[in-house]
């Protein structure tokens, strides 16, 4: 998108240019801003009518947490864990940042990998 500012150096740029055949700079400069905005409304318009791109769904971040997990279950449980018996582990959703949550992540004997679904 164009910003004010460059839209205003073009109209400077082609202002000095017309100003070379004769005009005046104020009624040239108001001819190249004009022509400046009918482009940039151009630009904005097929910007709207262009096909959308499909946008990547964010994936889900999921902890696996193995080792000595069993005399810690309640607090993984507290957590939001969920035993996955086909696994042999507990899977705990990650906080909004990404991160495991702060109970589970300092637990001792308890190792953890990161999975996105």
């Amino acid at each position: 998108m164009t910003t004010y500012r460059e839209m205003m150096t073009a109209a400077h740029a082609t202002a000095k240019a017309i100003r070379q055949q004769g005009e005046s700079y104020a009624s040239a400069f108001a001819v190249a801003l004009k022509a400046e905005w009918a482009r940039l409304r151009e630009a904005e318009q097929a910007a709207k009518n262009a096909p959308r791109q499909p946008q990547a769904k964010a994936k889900a971040v999921q902890y696996v947490l193995t080792g000595r997990t069993y005399e810690h279950r309640a607090a993984i449980k507290d957590a939001g864990g969920e035993w996955d018996a086909d696994r042999k582990a507990w899977i705990v959703e990650a906080d909004r940042k990404g991160r495991l949550p702060k109970d589970v992540a300092g637990l001792r004997g308890v190792s953890w990998r990161r999975e996105e679904v």
